[in-house]
């Protein structure tokens, strides 16, 4: 959401700079829209890390599943042999 605000950024402030729609509190100014901008990035930034952790936790739990099939399969192993 704050994303499309960015990118639109003029038209939100046509809006809220219409006196008669009353709605010119909300209007920000270029230095919060810069600020808005940078927030931007860095949630960007951010949740691509975020995304780049959960790809490992997956693969590292794939793993883990695998190996608990292997020695869980009906084949003997050290602990069924006499």
């Amino acid at each position: 959401m704050l994303e499309f605000a960015v990118q639109h950024w003029m038209a939100i402030n046509d809006i809220a700079g219409n006196k008669a729609a009353n709605l010119h509190q909300y209007e920000l100014c270029d230095e919060e829209w810069t600020i808005a901008e940078q927030l931007c990035e860095t949630l960007r930034v951010r949740m691509s890390h975020f995304q780049r952790q959960m790809e490992t936790h997956v693969h590292h739990m794939q793993i883990f599943k695998e190996a608990m099939l292997f020695f869980s399969c009906s084949t003997p192993n050290l602990t069924t042999a006499q």
